[in-house]
C-alpha cells in the first residue's frame, strides 16, 4: 500500500492533511500521592485532551485528514513513576533510551541546580520528559519532505512514527543522523548569561536583540578570568548546537523567512539542502510563530515583538496587529502575583493558590512550561486556507481586522495554552496542502518597497 504524499510549501494553501500532538493521559499521574498536585495535573491533562479533540473534530469537519498518535503510541511510558528511580531522581539520558532502561540521571550528574551545565536545561533531557504536544517545535514540511530540525530526545519517537506513516524517502533526518552542528550566536550566549546571573536580567527588556550580543561581549572583555573558567564555558559559552527550532522557519511559497538570532548559519544549511526556496534572514529572537504569521498572500499578522519590521513585512502588504498577552487578560494584581511566584513563565487557571502544585511544576516540570509573558497567542494561528483561520480564543478587535481582509476566524478553545505555552500552530504539523510552490512576491516586494 502506498504511503500518503507529503506536500506543503506555505502556511496558508488549502490544508488537506495534518498531524496533531498529544499530552500524557490523566492516569499518567495516578501515582502522584499528593492530591493537590495530582488533581491539578490530571485536570490540565484531561482538558488539554478535550481541546485537542475539539481541534481534530473541527478540522475533520472541514475535510482535513487528521492524525493524532497518543503519547503511549509514540513510545512514552504510561506512568510518571516510569521516569523515577528508587532514589527519587527523575529524568533520562539518550543513551539509556536505546536499551529501554530507566531514563534517569546518575546522581553525580544531577548535582545542584546552580552548578548544572546548560545541557541540563535542554528540552527532553531532564526531569519528567516533555509530552509530545508540540511537534512543530522540531518538525516542518519543506515542500515534498518532512524535515526534523534537531535531535532532542523527545522527538525521536516522532521520527519512528513519521517513518511508519510516510516512509523514510519522504523524511529528512540528516540533522539527527549526521549530528549536524549549528553555530551559537552571541545573542544566545547573552540569554544564558542572563539565566545564570552574569548579566542583568533587565537587559532582556531594555536592549534590542542585536544589542544583547555586544553587551555580552563587553562583559566578557571586562571579566576575562570568569569567561575563561570551566564553569562559565560549560554554562554559557557560544559553541555549537545540534540543530535548531523548526519555527525559526516560515514558508511563503518560493520564499522562506529564517530567524538566525540563535543559530548563525541556519540559512546556509537550508540553502544547500532546499535550494528551491529563497531565504530571507532576520533576528526574531526565537519562534517566528509567537511573533508573526503569514495569513495569506499580501496579509501579515504581527505582534509588538517584531523587532526588525522592515526585514519581514513588505510595506505594500496589509498588516494586522495582535497585542493581547496574558498580562492583558488577568487583573493587574493577579498577574503581578503570578510573576512573583514563577517569573511569569506559566499560568494554570484554578491553581493560583495551590503552592504545592506550583512547587512541583517548578521543580520537576520546568521544561513543560515556557515564557507566557512574551507570547501573543493570537499570532499562533492555524490557517486552513487563505480565508479560514483557527484561533485559540475570541478577540473582538482582532476578528474585525480578520474580516476586513476576508478571513473567517474560527475559535477552538485552548484552555491551557498559558501552561503549555502552546497555541494551535505549535501543536500541529501540516503535512499536505493543496497546490505547488508558488511565487507570492514576498521577496520581490521586500526589495521593491523596503529596499531590501
Amino acid at each position: 500500500m502506498s504511503k500518503p504524499k507529503i506536500n506543503s510549501y506555505s502556511e496558508f494553501q488549502p490544508l488537506e492533511e495534518i498531524v496533531l500532538g498529544s499530552t500524557f493521559a490523566p492516569d499518567f499521574f495516578d501515582d502522584v500521592k499528593n492530591s493537590q498536585i495530582r488533581d491539578g495535573l490530571q485536570k490540565i491533562a484531561a482538558e488539554t485532551e478535550e481541546d485537542l479533540q475539539g481541534l481534530k473534530t473541527t478540522l475533520e469537519g472541514m475535510g482535513v485528514v487528521c492524525h493524532k498518535p497518543t503519547a503511549n503510541e509514540l513510545g512514552f511510558k504510561p506512568s510518571i513513576m516510569d521516569y523515577v528511580n528508587k532514589q527519587g531522581n527523575a529524568g533520562f539520558t539518550e543513551t539509556k533510551y536505546e536499551d529501554d532502561s530507566k531514563f534517569v540521571f546518575d546522581e553525580n550528574v544531577v548535582g545542584e541546580k546552580d552548578t548544572r551545565d546548560r545541557s541540563y536545561y535542554e528540552k527532553g533531557r531532564n526531569l519528567i520528559p516533555v509530552p509530545p504536544l508540540n511537534p512543530r517545535d522540531d518538525i516542518i514540511t519543506m515542500g515534498e519532505e518532512v524535515l526534523f530540525t534537531s535531535k532532542v530526545w523527545n522527538f525521536k519517537p516522532w521520527m519512528v512514527w513519521f517513518e511508519k506513516m510516510y516512509g523514510k524517502e519522504q523524511l529528512n533526518m540528516s540533522i539527527y543522523d549526521e549530528d549536524t552542528q549549528f553555530c551559537d550566536t552571541d545573542f544566545i550566549m547573552a540569554n544564558r548569561m542572563i539565566r545564570y546571573g552574569y548579566l542583568d536580567p533587565s537587559l532582556d527588556d531594555t536592549l534590542e536583540i542585536r544589542e544583547l550580543g555586544p553587551a555580552a561581549r563587553k562583559w566578557i572583555e571586562e571579566n576575562p578570568e570568569i569567561y575563561e573558567s570551566e564553569h562559565f564555558q560549560r554554562q554559557c559559552a557560544a559553541n555549537w548546537s545540534a540543530g535548531f527550532c523548526a519555527p525559526q522557519l516560515t514558508r511563503i511559497g518560493k520564499d522562506c523567512i529564517v530567524d538566525i538570532s540563535e543559530r548563525a548559519d541556519i540559512d546556509q544549511w537550508m540553502a544547500k539542502t532546499y535550494p528551491q526556496f529563497n531565504y530571507i534572514t532576520s533576528d526574531v529572537g526565537g519562534h517566528n510563530d509567537s511573533v508573526f504569521a503569514m495569513l495569506k498572500p499580501g496579509v501579515v499578522l504581527t505582534s509588538q515583538h517584531v523587532s526588525y519590521h522592515d526585514e519581514i513585512v513588505p510595506n505594500n502588504w496589509t498588516e494586522i496587529h495582535a497585542h493581547t498577552t496574558v498580562a492583558n487578560i488577568l487583573p493587574a494584581r493577579e498577574w503581578t502575583r503570578i510573576k512573583k511566584q514563577n517569573g511569569g513563565k506559566w499560568w494554570a487557571p484554578g491553581e493560583e493558590e495551590n503552592q504545592q502544585f506550583k512547587d512541583f511544576v517548578d521543580s520537576w516540570l520546568e521544561d513543560w512550561v515556557g515564557e507566557i509573558e512574551e507570547t501573543v497567542f493570537d499570532v499562533n494561528v492555524l490557517m486552513v486556507n487563505e480565508n479560514t483561520c483557527i484561533c485559540n480564543a475570541y478577540n473582538e478587535e482582532l476578528f474585525k481586522q480578520f474580516k476586513a481582509v476576508g478571513i473567517e476566524p474560527i475559535v477552538v478553545k485552548n484552555r491551557h495554552r498559558f501552561f503549555w505555552d502552546a497555541g494551535w500552530h505549535c501543536v500541529t504539523v501540516d503535512v499536505r496542502r493543496k497546490g505547488g510552490q508558488e511565487d507570492y512576491g514576498f521577496l520581490s516586494d521586500l526589495k521593491k518597497f523596503n529596499n531590501k
